[in-house]
């Protein structure tokens, strides 16, 4: 992130400098930032492994959501750079859609219950920071977009 407003604020300079139409980068660095702190909190949730009863569920559809993600990121970069409209975030949705009835699924058979509080607070964490991850990529979905039509 450091280096990515290092060359932000040269990007904007030139900008500036050449009166260039170029788009304003600062609503992407905004968003990036904010995926930057989902992908912490996410990473604090899931310093410690969960039960393996929860375990065995989330696996595959969190690496399901992992594979989505990056892959959605390096598309991303790639329209970034070639100006051109954001790849689909279809998988990537599907992913998460899938691990909120997940969610939804332990917590109705009473398996969140059963849990120690530090481990139901881990699964709820890593809820929330899925959740905060999809609305920040639909919002990087939303910079790329804007970036291609001001090409």
């Amino acid at each position: 992130m450091g280096q990515t407003q290092s060359i932000a604020a040269e990007a904007r300079h030139e900008r500036i400098s050449l009166l260039a139409a170029d788009p304003d980068i600062g609503p992407l660095l905004r968003t990036l930032l904010r995926l930057r702190h989902d992908f912490v909190m996410l990473g604090r949730a899931a310093a410690e492994p969960l039960p393996e009863a929860i375990h065995a569920r989330f696996g595959p559809v969190l690496l399901r959501i992992a594979e989505c993600v990056v892959d959605h990121l390096r598309q991303s970069a790639d329209a970034l750079a070639a100006r051109r409209g954001p790849s689909s975030l279809e998988a990537a949705e599907a992913a998460f859609a899938d691990c909120a009835q997940t969610i939804t699924a332990v917590r109705d058979e009473g398996l969140t219950l059963r849990l120690p509080v530090d481990a139901a607070e881990r699964l709820f964490t890593l809820g929330f920071g899925l959740e905060q991850m999809r609305r920040d990529l639909r919002d990087l979905d939303r910079c790329v977009s804007e970036t291609a039509r001001r090409r």
